[in-house]
């Protein structure tokens, strides 16, 4: 039996604060999210009710005046392309299965990948 593949692309014109913990994406395998100066708790959450979630790229602007924790620990997770601007943040990926991994961004900040084992392809630009 063939389970439905749930995508869910949000746009440069939709703007929210923060992902209610109440809401779980628990069918969404592709998400592809363009973000404008996110807080915090958007940062840490957007990903944490994503147990199924495949395929996600993160489009955006992060700068803020405290540093960013992108918290990516999604156990299904093969592809993660993302092209951020800014200067205050950080990336923290924890993905078994991770298979693909794009990362553009002019800074560099930091970058910590954790249980990446399965990893094919990596670019940084």
């Amino acid at each position: 039996m063939n389970c439905p593949t749930f995508i869910l692309k949000l746009g440069v014109g939709l703007s929210f604060s923060a992902v209610p913990r109440s809401v779980h994406f628990k069918s969404l395998k592709v998400l592809h999210v363009s973000i404008d100066r996110p807080n915090n708790d958007l940062a840490q959450n957007l990903f944490s009710n994503c147990p199924v979630l495949e395929d996600l790229f993160i489009l955006g602007n992060v700068e803020s005046d405290e540093e960013l924790v992108f918290d990516v620990s999604v156990p299904a997770l093969k592809n993660f392309k993302f092209l951020l601007a800014g200067e205050e943040y950080k990336v923290l990926v924890d993905a078994p299965i991770l298979e693909y991994l794009s990362v553009q961004n002019v800074w560099m900040p930091s970058y910590v990948l954790k249980n990446v084992t399965s990893l094919i392809d990596m670019l940084i630009k």
